[in-house]
């Protein structure tokens, strides 16, 4: 009964130092893996050290130790001293994430004496190092030694310009550092700047992104510069000049599109010569100095070359409508051209695309639609009835669609004639219509017309009778002649003879005057 009842007690005891959290403490209460934390706690005096009794003169004591758990796990033990309090430390683990975690403390042999606290994981902060300087390989290296990696790369230059984050800052471990290698100064070539005058470097050096250096001797006209012309330097480069007294100035001719064997000689005839050409082209697309420019005599003139621009060859798509693909083939590959797809060979085209006569570059593509049918040419059958038309048709296996007016001649026809379409193609015509009012005026009219002639025709004869009459007087004597004879009236006053020739045509007579 009392070993109960002390039973009883004890538990409610342990019961009561569980429940009080502040019985253990941690050192710190948060960090990454790998931090230290140091343990404190008190309330163990369950767990104090017990006297045992070795014999009847001599007690020692053995002492008891408390386990310190990570979610459950001991990574530590701890001494519990006489007035039962312990202390102890741990390292968090490596492989732990970034949560809160529950550490325990508890009696080895009495576990139900125990006590908890809460530790949170952070993440791992390592400190940024100093990159500026340095060249992208040595930066990256130097991220991976301090627990981190290089991130975004910008910029084209040599060594790191600025980073992110910055130097003195904490980063997580294994975060990227981006770095910014700055710009890569542009090459260019420096012109050719003797015999100009000092203002006319200037410009010349600043076209070209340079700028002017330092500048020795007298005068306004250059003499030397150093770098050379022709030489690759960085851009905003400073070229130095010497300069010297003014020479006689002539004006720099044009010499845009001319050849550069052209322009030597045209500049060698205003005292220049030519300078640097830049390009492999005929014709000369741009000058320096510029046209109208006064320069010293002497001055080379630099020139940029271009060649001409060649019109493109164009080829004549040939006709292939109404042909096989193995004869259409070999025509458009003859001509310069690919025929589309992979059509069959046995196949005729009844279309193509482009049309035959176009003129395309080389190496086009034709496209064809084929038919498996025959072609054949359509007939002309304008001017020809309903009933021929339709045999003609017929014979060539085309469908006549047009009625069947027998009595009208066509007067056109679709598909036109000469046209290959595949056989069993419909053929429509169109007849003349009858004849209607319109006809009747044009046979009025004809007739009017005639009437109108013979009318004309009387009257003219009439006329010629009447001047024959009046100018010209002639007897006619029928006698026995063999021959026509020639009389003259010797009561007329003097008159062209007149040779008059009778005819068996019923009176009718032909003068001639001779």
């Amino acid at each position: 009964m009392l070993a109960g009842v002390l039973a009883l007690a004890g538990a409610g005891s342990a019961r009561a130092v569980t429940d009080d959290a502040a019985a253990l403490t941690l050192e710190p209460l948060s960090g990454s893996p790998g931090t230290e934390v140091v343990v404190t706690g008190g309330g163990f005096d369950r767990c104090a050290p017990t006297v045992v009794r070795v014999n009847a003169l001599n007690r020692q004591a053995v002492a008891n130790t408390a386990q310190i758990l990570w979610s459950g796990t001991e990574v530590a033990t701890a001494t519990v001293g006489s007035n039962g309090s312990i202390m102890s430390s741990f390292r968090v683990p490596g492989d732990a994430k970034p949560a809160r975690y529950t550490v325990e403390a508890h009696c080895t042999d009495i576990p139900d004496v125990a006590y908890t606290e809460e530790f949170e994981v952070t993440r791992t902060l390592v400190p940024v190092p100093d990159l500026i300087g340095m060249h992208r390989d040595e930066a990256g290296e130097e991220l991976i030694r301090e627990g981190l990696v290089l991130g975004q790369v910008t910029g084209d230059g040599e060594t790191v310009q600025r980073q992110k984050p910055g130097v003195g800052t904490t980063a997580e471990a294994g975060s990227a550092v981006d770095i910014h290698l700055g710009t890569l100064p542009r090459p260019t070539v420096v012109p050719n700047i003797v015999r100009l005058t000092r203002a006319q470097a200037i410009a010349a050096l600043a076209a070209a992104e340079l700028r002017l250096g330092r500048v020795s001797g007298r005068g306004d006209v250059v003499r030397s510069q150093d770098p050379k012309a022709g030489e690759t330097v960085s851009r905003d480069s400073a070229v130095d000049i010497t300069v010297g007294s003014a020479t006689r100035l002539v004006v720099v001719p044009r010499v845009i599109r001319r050849t550069t064997e052209a322009a030597a000689e045209i500049l060698r005839d205003r005292g220049l010569v030519l300078g640097p050409v830049d390009g492999d082209g005929e014709r000369i697309r741009d000058q320096f100095p510029e046209p109208g420019t006064k320069v010293p005599v002497g001055s080379a003139v630099s020139v940029t070359t271009e060649r001409d621009k060649v019109a493109p060859v164009l080829v004549q798509v040939p006709n292939v409508v109404g042909r096989t693909v193995n004869v259409a083939r070999p025509a458009l590959t003859g001509a310069g051209l690919v025929l589309g797809g992979q059509p069959a060979g046995d196949r005729t085209v009844a279309s193509q695309k482009p049309a035959a006569g176009t003129f395309v570059k080389p190496r086009s593509v034709v496209t064809v639609t084929l038919v498996a049918l025959p072609m054949v040419q359509v007939p002309d059958l304008v001017g020809h009835g309903a009933d021929r038309a339709r045999t003609a048709l017929s014979d060539l296996g085309l469908v006549f669609d047009g009625g069947s007016a027998s009595d009208r001649d066509i007067v056109s026809q679709q598909p036109a004639a000469g046209t290959l379409v595949p056989v069993g193609t419909t053929v429509t015509v169109t007849f003349d219509q009858p004849s209607s009012a319109w006809a009747a005026v044009v046979v009025l009219g004809a007739l009017l017309l005639g009437v109108g002639a013979a009318i004309y025709r009387v009257v003219r004869l009439r006329l010629d009778q009447s001047f024959v009459r009046n100018k010209v007087k002639v007897v006619v004597r029928q006698t026995a002649l063999r021959g026509p004879r020639i009389t003259e009236s010797n009561r007329s006053p003097a008159m062209p003879v007149v040779r008059i020739e009778p005819h068996a045509d019923a009176g009718t007579h032909t003068l001639e005057e001779v």
